[in-house]
């Protein structure tokens, strides 16, 4: 997963950015386009949150998978 281009949401508004690999976690309010994987860590990935340029507007903690299901959808191609 990390070698992928950017990875997104199916339904962003179901989803949250975290400050922390945890459920109970505080949220991160950042608009982005899309998502680049840093670092997975369990259920948890890492993203830098890009803007339509390509310029990084933030970070923070996705839940990629739940119960051994994707939650996101990937790109391997700008």
């Amino acid at each position: 997963m990390l070698g992928v281009h950017s990875i997104e949401f199916p339904e962003p508004s179901k989803h949250k950015i975290y400050v922390k690999p945890l459920d109970h976690a505080g949220t991160i309010a950042t608009s982005y386009s899309f998502m680049r994987p840093v670092k997975i860590q369990n259920d948890w990935m890492y993203v830098e949150l890009m803007d339509d340029n390509f310029n990084k507007k933030g970070n923070g903690w996705i839940r990629w998978t739940k119960n051994s299901k994707m939650l996101i959808t990937y790109n391997l191609l700008s």
